[in-house]
C-alpha cells in the first residue's frame, strides 16, 4: 500500500493530504495566472482569499494582510463597507448586521414597514433575520459563505421554512448574490409579496403577442431572479409598445417563467397568459415548479394548479464573482470541458474537491412544489 501510494501520488501521507497539496499548488498556479480580485495574493488553505491590506494606517496590530471569502469580499463591496476583516471583524457565529440585512431593513423603512429583527419567539430559538409581524412574513439573509454548506447542514434552509410554515408564517430565503448582483429585482419581488407595488396594470386593456427570443430574454433578465431560461413559446403582455408580463413554457408544456415588470401589478396577467396557452396550443396537463426560497404557491392555487408533492433541496454553485450556476452545469463532464487539467475519471479529483479548490460555494435551497394543472376536458 506504502509502494502504491508513493507511485500513483509522488508522496507519503493520505490520499486526502495528497489531494489538499495537489488543490493548492492548483490554487498558486492558477493565482499567478489570472489575479481578477484587486489586492488578493493568494488563498487559505479553507479556500478563503489572502488580501493585501491597502489602509495599514487605521489598524495598528494590522500586519499587512488579512482574510475574508468571498461572499463577504461581495457583501461589503456593495455596501460600500470597510472590506478589511481586521478593520471591520467578523463574527463566525452570526453575522450580525450583513450587508443583505441592511439592504432589507432600508427597504423596509423606506416604505415604512414596521418589522422585528433576529426574532428568536416564533421559531422557539430559531431565529428569523427579520419578521413582520402585520402580514406574518419572515426574511432571512443568506450569505453565500456563511450558508454554504462548509457552515449549515443540506437540510438547513428547507427545515426553517418547514417550520415556519407549520407556524403559518411565509419565509422569503434572500441570497447575497441575489442582492449584489440584481438589487432592483429583489426590491420588485419584496414589494410584490408586501403588496406595496404602486404601478397597477390591467390585463384587459393590454394587446397579447408571442415576444421574439431576444426581447423575451432581456426582459427576463431586468426582472426575474432567474433570468433567462430555455424556452419554446414565449407570450406577452403590451401596455402600449411596452412589454408588461412574459410566460414562458418548453415543448414538453411546462411552464418555465412568469413575471412582470419590475415594481408593477399586473392584474388578471397571469391567467389571460395562461388560458391563451391553453386554448392555443391544447396541452392535456402543464407542469410548474415554485420556489421555496421566493414563493408560496399561492399564484399557481388561483390559476387552477394543484400540488404534487415538495421536490427536496437541490444544490447551487456561487462562483468566486458571485454568479450563480446549477448543479449540473458542473457534471463530470461539464468539469472537464471547463478544467481539463483536472482528471476526475481517475478518481484523484471530485467534483467537490474541484469547486472548492476554484473558491466555489456549495449551497443549498429550500426545496421545490411541483404544480400540475389538467385540462378541464381530458
Amino acid at each position: 500500500a506504502l509502494d502504491t501510494t508513493i507511485s500513483k501520488y509522488g508522496a507519503l501521507g493520505s490520499a486526502s493530504e495528497i489531494i489538499k497539496q495537489k488543490v493548492s499548488l492548483s490554487r498558486r498556479k492558477n493565482r499567478l495566472k489570472n489575479q481578477i480580485i484587486p489586492n488578493q495574493i493568494g488563498y487559505t488553505e479553507h479556500g478563503l482569499w489572502i488580501m493585501k491590506c491597502t489602509d495599514k494606517s487605521k489598524c495598528s496590530e494590522c500586519d499587512g494582510m488579512y482574510e475574508i471569502d468571498s461572499g463577504t469580499y461581495y457583501d461589503r463591496i456593495q455596501a460600500g463597507n470597510v472590506i478589511c476583516t481586521k478593520l471591520n471583524p467578523i463574527s463566525h457565529c452570526k453575522i450580525q448586521n450583513t450587508s443583505i440585512e441592511r439592504f432589507v431593513k432600508i427597504f423596509l423603512d423606506k416604505n415604512n414597514i414596521e418589522y422585528e429583527t433576529n426574532n428568536r419567539t416564533i421559531l422557539k430559538g430559531k431565529e428569523i433575520d427579520i419578521y413582520i409581524p402585520s402580514m406574518k412574513i419572515g426574511i432571512e439573509c443568506n450569505g453565500v459563505y456563511w450558508h454554504s454548506d462548509k457552515y449549515k447542514s443540506k437540510t438547513y434552509h428547507i427545515d426553517k421554512h418547514k417550520t415556519c410554515e407549520e407556524r403559518g408564517v411565509q419565509l422569503i430565503q434572500l441570497w447575497s448574490d441575489w442582492v449584489f448582483n440584481k438589487p432592483e429585482i429583489v426590491k420588485s419581488l419584496l414589494k410584490s409579496k408586501l403588496g406595496i407595488c404602486n404601478n397597477t396594470i390591467y390585463a384587459r386593456k393590454c394587446i397579447l403577442k408571442e415576444v421574439n427570443p431576444k426581447e423575451a430574454n432581456k426582459f427576463l433578465e431586468e426582472n426575474h431572479i432567474q433570468g433567462k431560461c430555455n424556452s419554446s413559446v414565449k407570450l406577452g403582455l403590451y401596455c402600449g409598445s411596452k412589454l408588461v408580463s412574459l410566460m414562458c413554457f418548453d415543448k414538453k408544456h411546462q411552464l418555465v417563467r412568469f413575471c412582470n415588470l419590475r415594481d408593477s401589478r399586473v392584474v388578471g396577467g397571469a391567467s389571460k397568459l395562461l388560458k391563451y396557452y391553453i386554448e392555443t396550443y391544447k396541452p392535456n396537463t402543464i407542469i410548474s415548479y415554485s420556489s421555496n426560497d421566493i414563493s408560496n404557491g399561492h399564484l399557481y392555487e388561483k390559476l387552477g394548479f394543484k400540488p404534487s408533492g415538495t421536490i427536496q433541496t437541490a444544490y447551487w454553485y456561487i462562483s468566486p464573482d458571485m454568479k450563480r450556476y446549477h448543479r449540473t452545469t458542473f457534471s463530470r463532464q461539464g468539469i472537464n470541458r471547463k478544467w481539463p487539467e483536472y482528471k476526475l475519471e481517475d478518481h484523484s479529483w471530485t467534483e467537490k474537491s474541484v469547486m472548492d479548490s476554484k473558491g466555489y460555494n456549495r449551497i443549498y435551497d429550500s426545496g421545490l412544489i411541483c404544480w400540475i394543472l389538467k385540462r378541464e376536458d381530458q
